[in-house]
């Protein structure tokens, strides 16, 4: 038994409309579950537990409701990123089922595997414990079980094993990386992203020349989580790592000034995307995508960054083929201008730029 951080399911209030006994009595069906909804059919309100605990909350919900029939529960709660999504699930588990989430700390059960010692067989079994620990850290299923560790080391999947697990339990960062490069570990010790992006472009980053090349893998799960990786970087690599505001040289997608945009009227969407075939006569490169992700894709190529300055919401068709320059691929910028001018109707122009960056240097000490 450990004592540790807790959920408790509890009832609130006892006649809520959205907590009603279920009809069917041959069958139980899981209709939708998971990202922002629970659908289920003729289900015991434990199943109920064990989804916001493994999928929600990711740390031990223990239901104390002492509800034991089966239930119809339709529950649907605002898409959102961590933690507002949180808030919204426990409004809606309230007002629809009349349930709430207590935090609390109790002793609970845990599976503990560790090391077998002082024995003829110790070190065999040492071996095998320490195998079946490590198997059981990198791949369990949910990372609110964990104990406290921080672990950096050189890669031990393969590509196949490539993975990512980032969630947050009781407010405390917890994140599990397989196969990845060190410079993606490196803004993960900043949470430095952009717009969301968990892998920025190196367009993004100031990195020393010798930069290992190797992969790795990283389990986080101990307090200042954040705080921590940067000591453990430090040691290991020698580096220190920051986030800093830096003007640099740009592209910025924008509107068309008004001396161009008269030249531009019949190529404006009008049903939420607009085609490029019709002005290149070839099959576009890029299909329905976002501003956004062109901008990605560009900044790929040039290795500048790439900002979006217009409130267009639309997708865009766009053909454009890079070409090779100082031994690399990238877009002339004349003809990615012209591309942008002819096919979605906007510019895109060479700007210098307040952008924050990823910083990372060799430690003095």
């Amino acid at each position: 038994m450990r004592e540790m951080n807790v959920l408790l399911l509890k009832v609130k209030i006892p006649d809520a409309p959205g907590l009603r006994p279920g009809k069917a009595t041959d069958r139980s069906i899981r209709w939708l579950y998971g990202g922002n909804a629970f659908h289920v059919t003729n289900m015991p309100i434990s199943d109920l537990r064990e989804f916001l605990e493994s999928r929600i909350f990711h740390q031990p919900v223990i239901d104390q409701t002492g509800l034991t029939n089966n239930y119809d529960i339709y529950l649907d709660w605002e898409a959102a990123r961590y933690p507002l999504i949180l808030g919204s699930l426990r409004e809606v588990l309230l007002e629809q089922l009349g349930l709430e989430l207590v935090p609390a700390r109790e002793r609970i059960e845990m599976l503990v595997i560790e090391p077998a010692k002082n024995s003829a067989k110790a070190v065999l079994l040492k071996e095998v414990s320490t195998s079946s620990a490590d198997e059981s850290l990198w791949n369990s299923r949910n990372l609110a079980h964990l104990p406290p560790l921080l672990i950096l080391r050189p890669t031990r999947f393969d590509r196949e094993g490539l993975g990512r697990d980032v969630t947050h339990v009781m407010g405390q960062l917890r994140m599990r990386l397989k196969n990845q490069l060190l410079e993606h570990l490196l803004a993960d010790a900043c949470d430095f992203k952009v717009d969301g992006n968990y892998w920025p472009r190196p367009a993004r980053m100031v990195l020393p020349p010798n930069l290992p090349k190797e992969r790795y893998d990283l389990l986080l799960t101990v307090p200042d989580g954040l705080g921590a990786l940067q000591k453990e970087i430090r040691k290991q690599f020698h580096l220190t790592v920051r986030r800093e505001v830096r003007e640099v040289d740009a592209l910025v997608i924008k509107d068309k000034t008004p001396e161009t945009s008269a030249d531009s009227e019949k190529h404006a969407p009008t049903t939420g995307s607009i085609s490029s075939t019709q002005t290149t006569g070839q099959p576009p490169l890029w299909r329905q995508l976002s501003l956004w992700d062109i901008a990605q894709n560009i900044e790929g190529q040039q290795g500048k960054p790439v900002l979006v300055q217009t409130a267009s919401t639309n997708r865009f068709d766009l053909s454009i083929q890079p070409v090779m320059k100082d031994g690399k691929l990238a877009y002339d910028e004349e003809v990615l201008r012209r591309a942008f001018h002819d096919q979605l109707g906007l510019d895109i122009v060479p700007s210098r730029e307040k952008v924050e960056m990823l910083v990372v240097e060799e430690s003095k000490n």
